[in-house]
């Protein structure tokens, strides 16, 4: 009860020293969090490669897409919440994500550049462009039940908690530490599994991700990232 409770305080209030830098998004005011937008225009040249040590190996749009809508390995990061990108950035700064372009292009980003593109991200709609709609219906219902139930083998040392508990019942809840699922890709998300089961993605406040994908068998993987692969952005349900 003691862990679930300090998990809680975690999730509602980030978990890092360097997160804290980012608490106010350039072109924002204490009572309004809301970027300007001269803040998310220098966020889209930013993404453009127009950071000031940028240049085309700077071009988030390159993988990402131009608005943010990823695919494949590059993750969906239009309407994710600016506090998580910016934590993410900070996480390939220090090593706790490892990827040698990400790595890179977060070392060259000044704070304020980071405040901006994440902000311009934030600012833009998802889509379900990432989806699956070929999935297999039984891969479906595996990777929804995993996602709603969890595991549960009888060993307390052996269950996984169900992924709803953070990421909500529509994986769309989000916060500093817990981004929303839905319509994201299914091999990003299955490639973040595995970075945790490996321990190559080390940033999850109190281990709560690697404690969770240590569980999962390679067929879990893939039907829970088939899974949420497949739902809806918030945005399309509109």
């Amino acid at each position: 009860m003691r862990r679930f409770l300090t998990l809680a305080l975690v999730l509602a209030f980030g978990f890092g020293v360097e997160a804290q830098d980012f608490s106010n998004p350039v072109g924002t005011s204490d009572n309004d969090q809301s970027p300007d937008a001269g803040t998310l225009e220098r966020g889209r040249l930013i993404a453009a490669g127009g950071a000031q040590q940028g240049g085309v190996e700077m071009k988030c749009m390159a993988c990402h897409g131009r608005s943010g809508q990823g695919g494949g390995a590059a993750p969906m990061l239009a309407g994710l919440p600016w506090s998580y990108l910016a934590d993410q950035l900070v996480a390939y700064r220090k090593g706790t994500r490892e990827s040698r372009i990400m790595s890179e292009v977060a070392s060259r980003l000044t704070a304020s550049e980071i405040r901006a593109v994440t902000a311009w991200y934030a600012s833009k709609s998802p889509s379900s462009d990432a989806a699956d709609p070929e999935a297999d219906t039984r891969l479906l219902e595996r990777g929804g039940a995993l996602a709603r139930a969890g595991l549960r083998s009888g060993s307390a040392s052996a269950e996984m908690t169900a992924c709803v508990m953070c990421h909500g019942q529509d994986a769309m809840e989000s916060g500093t530490a817990v981004p929303p699922l839905a319509g994201q890709s299914a091999d990003y998300i299955a490639s973040q599994l595995r970075a945790w089961q490996n321990g190559t993605r080390h940033n999850d406040p109190l281990n709560v991700m690697r404690e969770i994908a240590e569980q999962l068998s390679a067929d879990d993987i893939e039907a829970v990232a088939a899974y949420y692969a497949n739902l809806p952005p918030q945005s399309d349900e509109e």
